[in-house]
């Protein structure tokens, strides 16, 4: 699908652009055109959370954590960010 392309697209952006760990893990929308500057983890996966939810417990914070999808969702969006943690600094 067309959110599906999108999501990947961003992640391949801030996994292969980001230079700056804040900037990579919180949210922030600075979007100033150049790669890394925009955009980050954080936001796609609250994009994942408000996708999945549809205004189910994954779309609420206070309840989320009571849906099992919470939990295989925060499994496999830690494992990126695990695997960036092992990047060396450039």
């Amino acid at each position: 699908t067309n959110q599906a392309t999108a999501i990947q697209g961003n992640v391949y952006l801030i996994m292969s652009s980001f230079t700056d760990f804040a900037a990579f893990s919180n949210t922030q929308w600075n979007q100033s055109g150049n790669p890394g500057t925009y955009g980050s983890l954080e936001d796609i996966h609250n994009d994942i959370h408000g996708t999945v939810g549809g205004g189910g417990h994954m779309s609420d914070p206070d309840y989320s954590a009571f849906d099992p999808v919470f939990w295989l969702h925060h499994c496999m969006f830690e494992s990126p960010h695990n695997a960036a943690m092992l990047i060396p600094p450039r």
